[in-house]
């Protein structure tokens, strides 16, 4: 969401980014972002721990720490040193608006405290709701997730509006709110920041293999595309399309212990790079410079439409999407037709890469160089970009603080 704030200027906003170190699943920004952001006003919290009471209620629970503070307690789970600190900030700030993204459930919990303190509207920006929460089967498991769900809801309920970033998740966040009483929930794609990608030269890779490069975490979901991913690539080798030293495998910023089971199982070992998480601009590089891009759909997931989509249809080239997904498929072919294989079929995934990987052979006999024949110099879709969507996002804002009307007492 910090993108926005590039271009919110542009319509009477004066954008402020807070963010944290160490709270539940709220990372730091990245400092080559802060560079590209330099004029607007980032703050820093460190958070100093959540509640140690709400901690031992969490094991008596049988739930894990990290999650159990938002989801269950609310803003209660912080500590009253991270509390005073935040309500220190934002009485200096004063914002009109605040707009609070999720996951993690932590920045609602933030982000209510606040707008009802300062009697502000309150935008909750929902990027994604687990999965687990609807399909657990243990019982345990199962009434804690009936907990969170009820408090995310309550949070939704809340807001004053919500904005999301698919028709699929829209659907899900109407049914969990139900038929009547609910804040208007907005639709704005999560797209890129146009200049940032096009001011990056791709990543110089050594000629002579196929570079297939993924960034970014792996999530349970994505196991069914990898195994996908991984047998596919075992067969062109074992039907000779193409051979081991054809081809480079990078995932950046991905858990050596989800992929190193399931490198060994295939015997892939020296074909697969692991690589550490990479500042922003790097993964941009390392996207751009690659031959093919991988990318795991959640297929049993609608409307989880992550950055990397559109970061992958920016950078150029051609991706490849495990396992089917029409959602996945259509959006694609509406801006980079042709452009994309979108399958869950192991033939056909190995017969594309080895015959892309003789295509490039052939292109360049002396060796693979880089992925110019492939979409690299493509203008990015306006649709998509950062500064389109702004004037969207500015719009839900200037509802939201004309026709704000102050909460009910709880």
């Amino acid at each position: 969401m910090f993108f926005f704030a590039r271009y919110l200027s542009e319509y009477g906003f004066t954008p402020t980014v807070v963010t944290g170190g160490n709270i539940s699943g709220i990372s730091a920004l990245d400092a080559t972002l802060e560079t590209i952001l330099d004029g607007i006003k980032i703050y820093r919290i460190d958070a100093p721990g959540l509640d140690s009471s709400k901690h031992y209620i969490a094991k008596i629970l049988r739930y894990p720490d990290r999650f159990i503070a938002p989801e269950l307690f609310g803003f209660r789970c912080f500590s009253l040193k991270f509390q005073k600190k935040l309500h220190s900030l934002s009485d200096s700030i004063r914002p009109v608006a605040i707009v609070a993204s999720s996951p993690p459930e932590a920045m609602l919990a933030i982000g209510q405290n606040v707008s009802r303190r300062l009697l502000v509207p309150l935008i909750a920006d929902i990027r994604d709701i687990p999965e687990q929460w609807e399909t657990s089967k243990r019982l345990d498991n199962r009434l804690m997730y009936r907990l969170m769900r009820r408090r995310h809801t309550r949070f939704l309920k809340r807001s004053d509006a919500i904005v999301t970033v698919s028709g699929g998740l829209e659907m899900l966040i109407k049914k969990r709110l139900g038929p009547t009483g609910n804040p208007t929930i907005h639709v704005i794609p999560n797209g890129v920041d146009a200049p940032i990608i096009q001011s990056v030269a791709a990543k110089q890779y050594a000629p002579g293999r196929l570079n297939i490069v993924y960034t970014g975490q792996v999530y349970y979901q994505d196991h069914i595309g990898l195994h996908i991913f991984f047998q596919s690539l075992k067969r062109a080798i074992k039907k000779k399309l193409l051979k081991k030293q054809d081809v480079r495998v990078i995932f950046a910023g991905t858990e050596p212990s989800i992929l190193n089971p399931l490198i060994s199982k295939y015997a892939l070992a020296d074909i697969v790079e692991i690589v550490s998480r990479l500042p922003y601009l790097d993964a941009i590089a390392l996207q751009k410079g690659a031959h093919l891009k991988l990318h795991l759909s959640h297929s049993k997931t609608r409307g989880i439409l992550t950055t990397k989509i559109f970061e992958y249809m920016a950078c150029g080239g051609v991706v490849i999407s495990v396992p089917f997904s029409d959602e996945i498929d259509s959006i694609f072919k509406r801006f980079r037709k042709n452009s994309i294989l979108c399958t869950s079929s192991v033939d056909q995934l190995s017969d594309f890469i080895g015959q892309t990987c003789k295509n490039f052979r052939a292109a360049n006999p002396e060796g693979l160089k880089s992925n110019d024949l492939y979409f690299t110099h493509l203008n990015i879709p306006k649709e998509i970009t950062r500064a389109y969507q702004t004037q969207m996002l500015a719009g839900v804002l200037d509802s939201a603080v004309r026709e704000y009307r102050l909460p009910p007492d709880d």
